[in-house]
């Protein structure tokens, strides 16, 4: 997870790109939509790296990230599909 993050940010220099996680693992994604607020930055996108879009895709994820705009009322938070269900997507 940590190299394809490094690799996006390579590919993509002038984006802000963090690594979070929903559960289980830190940081976690409401803690990061709280830094990149902090940081002052406008607009996110949540990737989410999912193999599919199952359970985590269509409910917790956008639960997440509806919770965190509700105390970020300045972060406009978008959710992209999910990465995975693109094979070519993770070559």
């Amino acid at each position: 997870m940590h190299r394809l993050v490094r690799e996006a940010a390579a590919q993509a220099p002038g984006l802000d790109v963090r690594l979070s996680f929903l559960d289980f693992n830190a940081p976690r994604l409401p803690d990061v939509l709280h830094a990149v607020a902090a940081d002052g930055h406008r607009r996110a996108v949540v990737v989410p790296l999912l193999l599919g879009t199952a359970f985590h895709a269509r409910v917790d994820v956008p639960a997440a990230v509806e919770a965190a705009s509700t105390r970020l009322p300045r972060l406009d938070v978008a959710v992209s599909p999910v990465l995975g269900a693109e094979p070519a997507a993770l070559l």
